[in-house]
Protein backbone atom coordinates (compact mmCIF):
# COMPACT_ATOMS: atom_id res chain seq x y z
CA UNK A 1 0.00 0.00 0.00
CA UNK A 2 1.66 3.57 -0.83
CA UNK A 3 1.74 5.84 2.45
CA UNK A 4 -1.41 7.75 0.24
CA UNK A 5 -3.66 5.09 0.09
CA UNK A 6 -2.90 4.45 4.43
CA UNK A 7 -3.11 7.73 5.41
CA UNK A 8 -6.54 7.77 3.86
CA UNK A 9 -7.35 4.39 4.82
CA UNK A 10 -6.17 5.52 8.49
CA UNK A 11 -8.04 8.67 8.33
CA UNK A 12 -11.37 6.84 7.58
CA UNK A 13 -10.89 3.77 10.24
CA UNK A 14 -9.64 5.88 12.80
CA UNK A 15 -12.22 7.96 13.87
CA UNK A 16 -15.55 4.99 12.85
CA UNK A 17 -13.11 2.43 15.90
CA UNK A 18 -12.78 5.66 18.17
CA UNK A 19 -16.85 6.08 17.67
CA UNK A 20 -17.56 2.25 18.21
CA UNK A 21 -15.21 2.22 21.13
CA UNK A 22 -16.79 5.12 22.73
CA UNK A 23 -20.24 3.24 22.29
CA UNK A 24 -19.24 0.17 23.98
CA UNK A 25 -17.23 1.99 26.67
CA UNK A 26 -20.64 4.54 27.34
CA UNK A 27 -23.18 2.35 26.45
CA UNK A 28 -23.45 -0.55 29.20
CA UNK A 29 -26.52 -1.67 27.45
CA UNK A 30 -24.20 -2.36 24.36
CA UNK A 31 -20.87 -3.54 26.54
CA UNK A 32 -22.85 -6.33 28.57
CA UNK A 33 -24.62 -7.87 25.24
CA UNK A 34 -20.79 -7.51 23.59
CA UNK A 35 -19.45 -9.12 26.88
CA UNK A 36 -22.30 -12.09 26.73
CA UNK A 37 -21.92 -12.56 23.13
CA UNK A 38 -18.16 -12.54 23.68
CA UNK A 39 -18.37 -15.14 26.33
CA UNK A 40 -20.62 -17.29 24.33
CA UNK A 41 -18.55 -17.16 21.00
CA UNK A 42 -15.57 -18.67 23.26
CA UNK A 43 -17.89 -21.38 24.86
CA UNK A 44 -19.11 -22.58 21.63
CA UNK A 45 -17.06 -21.56 18.43
CA UNK A 46 -18.73 -24.80 16.73
CA UNK A 47 -21.50 -22.57 16.72
CA UNK A 48 -20.35 -19.01 16.62
CA UNK A 49 -17.89 -19.33 13.66
CA UNK A 50 -20.51 -21.04 10.86
CA UNK A 51 -23.28 -18.06 12.73
CA UNK A 52 -20.11 -15.14 12.36
CA UNK A 53 -19.71 -16.31 8.76
CA UNK A 54 -23.08 -16.92 7.75
CA UNK A 55 -24.07 -13.33 8.67
CA UNK A 56 -21.34 -11.31 7.81
CA UNK A 57 -21.66 -12.88 4.17
CA UNK A 58 -25.30 -11.91 4.27
CA UNK A 59 -24.37 -8.33 5.94
CA UNK A 60 -21.86 -7.64 2.55
CA UNK A 61 -24.71 -8.74 0.07
CA UNK A 62 -27.03 -6.19 1.55
CA UNK A 63 -24.53 -3.60 1.46
CA UNK A 64 -23.83 -3.37 5.36
CA UNK A 65 -20.56 -1.62 6.38
CA UNK A 66 -18.21 -4.31 6.50
CA UNK A 67 -15.55 -2.85 9.07
CA UNK A 68 -18.17 -3.75 11.91
CA UNK A 69 -17.75 -7.34 11.33
CA UNK A 70 -13.57 -7.15 10.93
CA UNK A 71 -13.64 -5.31 14.32
CA UNK A 72 -16.55 -7.43 16.19
CA UNK A 73 -14.69 -11.02 14.68
CA UNK A 74 -11.32 -9.84 16.61
CA UNK A 75 -13.10 -9.06 19.87
CA UNK A 76 -15.21 -11.86 19.55
CA UNK A 77 -12.72 -14.45 18.43
CA UNK A 78 -9.38 -13.36 19.06
CA UNK A 79 -6.92 -11.65 16.42
CA UNK A 80 -5.76 -14.71 15.06
CA UNK A 81 -9.03 -16.55 14.50
CA UNK A 82 -11.17 -13.39 14.25
CA UNK A 83 -8.72 -12.47 11.44
CA UNK A 84 -9.29 -15.68 9.70
CA UNK A 85 -13.07 -15.71 9.98
CA UNK A 86 -13.51 -12.17 8.38
CA UNK A 87 -11.11 -13.21 6.17
CA UNK A 88 -13.31 -16.12 5.18
CA UNK A 89 -16.60 -14.55 5.61
CA UNK A 90 -15.75 -11.52 3.11
CA UNK A 91 -14.82 -13.99 0.16
CA UNK A 92 -17.82 -15.82 1.12
CA UNK A 93 -19.77 -12.50 1.19
CA UNK A 94 -18.23 -11.06 -1.36
CA UNK A 95 -18.26 -14.12 -4.27
CA UNK A 96 -22.07 -14.01 -3.50
CA UNK A 97 -22.69 -10.53 -4.03
CA UNK A 98 -20.73 -10.92 -6.99
CA UNK A 99 -22.98 -13.86 -8.03
CA UNK A 100 -26.08 -11.95 -7.48
CA UNK A 101 -24.68 -8.82 -10.20
CA UNK A 102 -23.85 -11.63 -12.27
CA UNK A 103 -27.30 -13.73 -12.56
CA UNK A 104 -29.53 -10.70 -12.57
CA UNK A 105 -27.97 -7.77 -14.12
CA UNK A 106 -24.86 -8.58 -15.96
CA UNK A 107 -27.47 -9.60 -19.16
CA UNK A 108 -28.98 -6.28 -19.16
CA UNK A 109 -25.77 -4.35 -18.66
CA UNK A 110 -24.31 -6.05 -21.07
CA UNK A 111 -27.11 -5.20 -23.39
CA UNK A 112 -26.54 -1.41 -22.59
CA UNK A 113 -22.97 -1.33 -23.17
CA UNK A 114 -22.69 -3.37 -26.99
CA UNK A 115 -24.06 -0.23 -28.20
CA UNK A 116 -21.45 1.92 -26.97
CA UNK A 117 -17.74 1.22 -27.92
CA UNK A 118 -16.40 3.78 -25.36
CA UNK A 119 -18.34 1.05 -22.41
CA UNK A 120 -17.79 -2.13 -24.08
CA UNK A 121 -13.88 -1.83 -24.40
CA UNK A 122 -14.14 -1.06 -20.78
CA UNK A 123 -16.04 -4.45 -20.32
CA UNK A 124 -13.29 -5.68 -22.22
CA UNK A 125 -10.41 -4.19 -20.17
CA UNK A 126 -12.16 -5.46 -17.39
CA UNK A 127 -12.34 -8.90 -18.73
CA UNK A 128 -8.47 -9.12 -19.52
CA UNK A 129 -7.42 -7.71 -16.90
CA UNK A 130 -9.81 -8.88 -14.22
CA UNK A 131 -7.59 -8.98 -10.90
CA UNK A 132 -5.26 -6.03 -11.32
CA UNK A 133 -9.00 -4.16 -11.86
CA UNK A 134 -10.34 -5.64 -8.87
CA UNK A 135 -7.41 -5.09 -6.53
CA UNK A 136 -6.38 -1.11 -7.13
CA UNK A 137 -10.41 -0.44 -7.09
CA UNK A 138 -10.20 -1.88 -3.45
CA UNK A 139 -7.02 0.07 -2.65
CA UNK A 140 -8.44 3.28 -4.13
CA UNK A 141 -10.52 3.02 -0.98
CA UNK A 142 -13.60 2.78 -3.13
CA UNK A 143 -16.81 0.93 -1.41
CA UNK A 144 -15.97 -2.81 -1.45
CA UNK A 145 -19.44 -3.61 -1.33
CA UNK A 146 -20.16 -1.61 -4.64
CA UNK A 147 -16.96 -3.18 -6.15
CA UNK A 148 -18.63 -6.43 -5.41
CA UNK A 149 -21.24 -5.80 -7.51
CA UNK A 150 -19.69 -3.76 -10.46
CA UNK A 151 -17.07 -6.38 -11.04
CA UNK A 152 -20.25 -9.26 -11.24
CA UNK A 153 -22.16 -6.81 -14.04
CA UNK A 154 -18.72 -7.05 -16.11
CA UNK A 155 -17.15 -9.87 -17.92
CA UNK A 156 -14.72 -10.65 -15.04
CA UNK A 157 -13.65 -13.52 -14.46
CA UNK A 158 -14.72 -15.37 -11.13
CA UNK A 159 -11.04 -16.53 -10.07
CA UNK A 160 -9.78 -12.76 -11.32
CA UNK A 161 -12.29 -11.58 -8.77
CA UNK A 162 -11.91 -14.08 -5.55
CA UNK A 163 -7.64 -13.40 -6.03
CA UNK A 164 -8.07 -9.80 -6.40
CA UNK A 165 -10.58 -9.65 -2.74
CA UNK A 166 -8.19 -12.03 -1.20
CA UNK A 167 -5.45 -10.22 -1.91
CA UNK A 168 -6.71 -7.11 -1.21
CA UNK A 169 -8.48 -8.28 2.14
CA UNK A 170 -5.41 -10.00 3.54
CA UNK A 171 -3.87 -6.52 3.22
CA UNK A 172 -6.79 -5.32 5.04
CA UNK A 173 -6.65 -7.55 8.13
CA UNK A 174 -3.01 -6.94 8.41
CA UNK A 175 -3.30 -4.91 12.46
Amino acid sequence: IGVTALKKKLAIALPLVAIAIAVVVFRPTIRAWLLAAAGWAETSPELAWPIYIVVFALAIVLMLPGWIFMVAAGYLFGILNGGALAFAANLVGSIAAFYVARTFARDWVKEKIDHSPRFSGFDAAVSRRGLFTVVFARLALLPNNLINYACGVTGMRLRDFIVGTSIETSIALIP
